[in-house]
């Protein structure tokens, strides 16, 4: 994603390129951090809570990035076919 975002851009100025980088870098380990930071100082029918939520948006995370990102992809033609050069009006 990170490499994907710059090469978006390209004209992009060095340092603004650095600094998304670092971003994209740092984020991981934050949320790695937070999650600990939960997880160590909650018990009881909060931890669960907090623990079914968390894993609802990061299953509906992963459904987005496979059904966005992976597998439109793998589908989409190499070359325009018979069907992409009329519409229907």
């Amino acid at each position: 994603m990170g490499i994907a975002l710059l090469r978006m851009l390209p004209d992009r100025p060095f340092l603004t390129s650095i600094a998304y980088s670092f971003a994209f870098a740092i984020s991981s380990p934050i949320g790695v951090g937070i999650g600990i930071a939960i997880d160590a100082t909650t018990q009881g029918a909060a931890a669960d809570w907090i623990f079914a939520i968390s894993m609802g948006i990061s299953t509906g995370v992963f459904i987005y990035v496979a059904i966005n990102h992976l597998i439109a992809k793998g589908f989409k033609p190499n070359e325009a076919c018979y069907f992409d050069r009329y519409t229907l009006l």
